[in-house]
């Protein structure tokens, strides 16, 4: 299984899963051109990407979903959240021999869902925009071979920072983004092989400190990737 995140953060999130052939991507909230661009970099077009699984309604997420309709790939998605934006099926559980398995998670979004994926005996569990680390989230990323991890901020920036006060309040709530520590706390109990933090906050959050507070919690730094915010990040199980 090969995974690529192909932006990841406020600006915009998309990822690509393949495995033997069949490529699934999940969200797709970069602008269109850019999102082609960086299929690109990976040897891909839109036109092998066999379905889109959608996490949530909110424009990071989703930002291209209108022209990847036009063009003909099915969207998935769940009952709220395709009321949410008008487009799509409900979420499959398999694509051409990939198993998908929708979680649900706490986001302040219509019906948000975080995916297990499993293809290739190896298994991936993807969570981005949650506030709280549920039972659900606990038992899907557990002994997982890789771990895709939201780890939105650091709360010492966070509280520090310029955001205005409701908004700190928001993003520390049960419905709002995971810090680093709860990231790294769910990612320890997990014991995936590999982890890649995704969501970095580019106000409230550092690569090197996210980086840091796993290596502290987890005692360990091999296999921890970061998403990076406007390119490819890939990885391997």
């Amino acid at each position: 299984m090969h995974f690529f995140s192909l932006g990841s953060g406020s600006r915009g999130n998309s990822a690509v899963v393949e495995s033997k052939g069949c490529s699934i991507m999940v969200d797709a909230g970069i602008a269109f051109k850019p999102l082609q661009r960086r299929l690109s970099c990976i040897g891909k077009d839109l036109s092998e990407i066999q379905g889109v699984l959608v996490t949530h309604e909110h424009t990071d997420h989703i930002k291209s979903l209108g022209q990847i309709k036009e063009i003909g790939i099915p969207i998935f998605a769940s009952r709220g959240t395709i009321r949410a934006i008008g487009i799509g099926d409900i979420i499959p559980t398999s694509i051409n021999g990939i198993s998908i398995n929708a979680i649900p998670i706490s986001h302040d979004a219509a019906e948000p869902v975080g995916f297990s994926i499993a293809a290739e005996g190896k298994t991936l569990a993807y969570f981005t925009d949650l506030g709280t680390v549920t039972a659900d989230v606990q038992s899907a990323s557990r002994d997982t071979d890789a771990l895709v991890i939201e780890s939105n901020h650091d709360i010492d920036m966070l509280i520090d920072g310029p955001y205005p006060e409701d908004l700190k309040q928001r993003i520390l709530g049960p419905k709002g983004h995971l810090s680093n520590i709860d990231s790294a706390i769910l990612a320890k109990a997990a014991y995936a092989k590999k982890i890649m933090l995704a969501h970095l906050s580019e106000t409230n959050n550092r690569e090197e400190v996210a980086l840091d507070t796993f290596e502290s919690i987890l005692k360990r730094r091999s296999d921890i990737l970061t998403a990076k915010p406007q390119e490819v990040s890939e990885f391997k199980v």
